[in-house]
């Protein structure tokens, strides 16, 4: 029997509802068996990384699941370092679930760059390519073929979260209570 996977890749600094209600969207939606949250070790088209630690994205992120089928997190980028690149990722996982059917879930601003990512193009050949609509941008960028995914809106960013914390504010209503703890117990993001 063929697995569907849901992969849905960010730098996840800190996990947050969003991601939340995406992984929960794109598993209905696509039907998936597994959703595999996979942060990346460094982003190329962000260069300034993220603040927290590898570590404790991947610790947030295992905190904030946990108990829920099927949902799992991947330290493959991190333990193969340096800039994340998706086709990298999606080999590794070929090799490792060869008869897997693999959804690529991106927001409709990523989608806009698509085209820059390294071997976007063999990408599609191995993963369908999701889309979740964010407000104000384009649903379907040019030359690229992908399926729509309708997801309600959400006011979240985990750069409102940092600095939230930074300042001092509540953030429980915008990351799950595992991850509003992690944070206070870590002393991530302060100032």
């Amino acid at each position: 029997m063929t697995q569907t996977f849901v992969i849905l890749g960010g730098s996840f600094d800190p996990f947050h509802n969003g991601h939340w209600h995406m992984a929960e969207t794109a598993q209905a939606q696509l039907a998936a068996d597994v959703v595999l949250f996979v942060p990346t070790a460094q982003s190329p088209f962000k260069p300034r990384g993220p603040q927290a630690s590898f570590a404790d994205r991947v610790a947030m992120i295992q905190a904030a699941i946990a108990g829920q089928p099927g949902w799992r997190v991947s330290d493959l980028e991190g333990r193969r370092g340096g800039v994340s690149y998706t086709i990298d990722t999606l080999r590794a996982l070929r090799a490792e679930f060869p008869d897997a059917a693999f959804h690529l879930v991106v927001g409709a601003d990523a989608l806009a760059d698509f085209h820059r990512w390294k071997d976007y193009e063999e990408i599609l050949t191995m993963a369908e390519l999701a889309v979740i609509e964010r407000p104000g941008r384009p649903a379907v960028a040019p030359r690229v073929a992908a399926r729509q995914l309708t997801m309600a809106p959400m006011n979240v960013s985990s750069t409102d979260i940092r600095q939230r914390v930074r300042r001092g504010e509540a953030i429980d209503d915008l990351v799950p209570a595992a991850v509003a703890r992690y944070i206070a117990e870590h002393r991530l993001y302060r100032a």
